[in-house]
Parts: C-alpha cells; sequence; structure tokens
C-alpha cells in the first residue's frame, strides 16, 4: 500500500487563477490521433497545459509504504477536486490520467486508503468521448460480452481502462463461472452493463508510445537446403524434436518474449485456449529447417504436453486436435531416412497417417 506525503494545496501563482473552462462546458474526446480539449488538439500534453485549461489544483506524493520510495517510484498527483480529474505525473511526465465519473460509496468506504486524499471530491462534470462516442458506444461489443471489472480497449497509440461500479460488478461476480462463459458468447453481459444507469465508475487513459521490435526474433536464413513440408502439424512434430528435445535448431522460441517483442499489435499469450496465436504459427510455417538436421531425427514423441504446443497455445488443454498429424506426405518422410520410432499420445496421429508409417517401416508405440 503506497502513503502520501506534503498532501495539500498547491497555489503557486501561475496555478491559482479561475479554470479557463467552466465546468459545464468541458468537453474531452480522445481519438486515435490525440487528445482534445474542447475541440482543441493537445499536441504537446504538459502539466502547464492541464493547469492552464483546468485551474487550481492539488497536488500529493505517492510512494512506497516504507518512506524509502526512489525517483522512479515516487509519483505526483494533481487533482482537480472540482472537475473530477487527477493526473498522474512520474519523473515530470505525464502518464494516466483518470475522471471520476460516478460515485461509488460502497467502493469508496472500502478502500484501504483514506480515498479523497487521492481522489477528487467531486464527479466528472463534463462530457468524455471516445472518437466522438460515448464510452459504450465505444468499447467494443466483445469486451463488454466479457465484461468483469474494468473494460479495456485501445485508442490509437492510447489505453483506456473503465472501472465497473460496485454495484454492477456484484451482479456479474454472482454469476457462476460456466454460465459467464456461455453468456459470453451472446449479448447477455453487454445487455446487463447497459442496462445500468451507471455502470462505470472512473475512466482512466494513458499514452502508450508505439513499440518497436529488438528484431530478436526476426526469422534466421538457412544457407544451403532446408526442409519441406506439406503438413503443418507433422513439421511441429520435427520442431519439437529439433528445437526443444536435441536443442539443435536456433533460436529457441519463448512465446512471451516473442509476444512481448511484437511491435505490429498487442498480443497477450494466456489469452489463447482453443486456438493457435496467429503470428506466432505464421512464424513457424515460415521458419526454414536446415536439411542437415534432418538425420538427427531418430525418433518423435507426441504429446499433449509438448514444448512446441504451449508456443502456440499457451493455455491449450489438450482435449481437442489442435496438433493432430492427419496425413504425411512421402515427400515429407523421405527427408528423415532414420526415423524409426514415433512414442507418446498416439491419438495425434490419424489412422490414415498411422498406416504410412507403419507401412515406411516407422514403429508406432502403443
Amino acid at each position: 500500500m503506497s502513503i502520501l506525503k506534503n498532501f495539500g494545496l498547491s497555489k503557486q501563482d501561475k496555478h491559482s487563477k479561475q479554470a479557463s473552462i467552466e465546468q459545464q462546458e468541458l468537453r474531452i474526446n480522445l481519438t486515435k490521433n490525440g487528445l482534445y480539449i474542447n475541440d482543441e488538439f493537445m499536441e504537446n500534453l504538459s502539466m502547464d497545459i492541464l493547469a492552464e485549461k483546468f485551474g487550481e489544483y492539488r497536488k500529493v506524493l505517492y510512494e512506497s509504504p516504507d518512506g524509502t520510495a526512489s525517483k522512479d517510484d515516487a509519483k505526483e498527483i494533481y487533482i482537480w477536486d472540482n472537475l473530477g480529474i487527477n493526473v498522474f505525473v512520474s519523473k515530470g511526465s505525464i502518464g494516466e490520467i483518470q475522471l471520476r465519473v460516478c460515485e461509488d460509496p460502497d467502493w469508496e468506504k472500502n478502500v484501504k486508503f483514506a480515498f479523497f486524499d487521492v481522489h477528487p471530491t467531486q464527479v466528472f462534470p463534463g462530457i468524455f468521448t471516445i472518437n466522438g462516442k460515448t464510452v459504450l458506444e465505444a468499447i467494443p461489443q466483445k469486451e463488454l460480452r466479457d465484461a468483469y471489472v474494468f473494460l479495456e480497449m485501445k485508442v490509437g497509440n492510447w489505453k483506456v481502462n473503465c472501472s465497473l461500479s460496485s454495484k454492477i460488478n456484484l451482479v456479474l461476480k454472482a454469476i457462476p463461472f460456466q454460465e459467464r462463459l456461455r453468456k459470453s458468447e451472446t449479448d447477455e453481459i453487454a445487455d446487463l452493463v447497459r442496462a445500468e444507469p451507471k455502470p462505470i465508475r472512473d475512466i482512466s487513459f494513458w499514452y502508450k508510445p508505439p513499440k518497436v521490435s529488438s528484431g530478436k526474433w526476426k526469422l534466421p536464413k538457412v544457407e544451403g537446403e532446408v526442409l519441406k513440408f506439406t503438413n503443418f502439424n507433422f513439421k511441429l512434430a520435427i520442431i519439437q524434436e529439433l528445437m526443444y528435445e536435441q536443442e539443435l535448431l536456433k533460436p529457441k522460441f519463448d512465446v512471451y518474449d516473442f509476444c512481448n517483442d511484437y511491435a505490429k499489435k498487442e498480443i497477450t499469450p494466456d489469452d489463447y485456449y482453443d486456438k493457435m496465436i496467429p503470428e506466432v504459427k505464421s512464424w513457424f510455417q515460415k521458419l526454414e529447417i536446415p536439411a542437415e538436421l534432418a538425420p538427427k531425427v531418430t525418433q518423435l514423441f507426441l504429446d499433449g504436453g509438448n514444448e512446441i504446443n504451449m508456443q502456440l497455445i499457451p493455455q491449450w488443454n489438450g482435449e481437442d486436435n489442435s496438433f493432430e498429424i492427419k496425413s504425411i506426405s512421402d515427400e515429407e518422410l523421405a527427408q528423415f531416412p532414420n526415423l524409426k520410432l514415433i512414442d507418446g499420445t498416439v491419438i495425434y496421429i490419424s489412422e490414415k497417417a498411422k498406416k504410412k508409417l507403419i507401412k515406411k517401416g516407422i514403429n508406432i508405440a502403443e
């Protein structure tokens, strides 16, 4: 739990003037191009600009509980009580901007800190929109279908987090898990959120600079001949043997590091339970395997817990046929003259493929 230091009003002369924007006129519109306040584009957002727009504020220092906060983790919070706005600043840079959009007494009295020390005493009196739409109009329908505790979305290079109110959270938490899964396939949960008069407690948004990939997961180019595959799951079985068992095929792929480094979009690996992460699948499809490694493959072990499976579907439960080897061509098999045994869970090989393997003199361990 963080603590406060030097709590009080900031009354510097340049910030003590009356706010230039009347409360009833305040409009904040977050777009993919950036932030607009009363239709004015905030090209270079700074505390000086916000103070000019919003007027007098109070400032508190939020730091670690033991009082030994470094300059890296101490944060200043600028609070406009009459506007329901607080802004978090770290090392001089604006981070999160938060709007208190409704009172939520049940939540406010149960937090483990003095709520109004770090939150505005009033709710946001203006209009907040995302690309000109209300929050519930702008939030993706899929996000509303899965609503629980909060709602999230991206707006260009901005991230938005909407905390749901205690009232709607009680309704959602009362729905059993299995029923939630069923309802998330329909609009039932989304309709519950929309039906609540004040479903959102506060709205936070912050700028997240575009990610730049380090290039560490750029596919390596193989000099010389490469193995050719027509059946992807058979290729995955070969990769399991060469990359994770014998550790001959480099680089050794790590899905979490790959997704963290991926710049084109944000990928959360643990969101994948029953389908392959498309970008990871594409990486393995394009991965070249040197033909000189083929003689090293003498056996394959097929099991639901194989590392390669967890790379493609990190939360896979092993209960579907995502990795079943349905067929293998003669040309593929001919590349592996020393393959003599396939062990493990044989249900990952179709009867058609199994017959071909046996015919080619490869032992299938039952």
